[in-house]
């Protein structure tokens, strides 16, 4: 039995969701292999565009994907807030005014 018959087998018995999930590690593991092997890209052979799932991350994700918003321009912050809301979520979390008191339940270990 190869190695692609046995996970095949094994993916037959998981739910869906956790074969969604198994799908999109995938396609983060075969988008790190073609970071490293550029020459051996494989493209879905009707589109020749890579395969995505709706509603997840586009995978492979873009070379600046990390790059710190220090080093961006005025034109490409306003482009990444605009495209993802940054501060969307302001004022929606708080935190208690006794968040940075002592618990009891760790009373015994200071």
């Amino acid at each position: 039995m190869t190695i692609e018959s046995s996970i095949l087998k094994n993916i037959e018995n998981l739910p869906d969701s956790v074969k969604e999930a198994v799908f999109i590690y995938t396609e983060f593991l075969a988008h790190q292999y073609r970071k490293q092997n550029p020459e051996e890209t494989e493209q879905d052979s009707e589109n020749n565009q890579p395969v995505f799932i709706e509603g997840t991350f586009r995978l492979p994700l873009p070379a600046d994907f990390d790059r710190p918003i220090e080093s961006m321009s005025v034109e490409q912050r306003e482009f990444l807030e605009k495209k993802y809301g940054y501060g969307s979520l302001a004022g929606k979390i708080t935190m208690s005014d006794d968040f940075h008191q002592p618990l009891e339940d760790l009373k015994d270990y200071m």
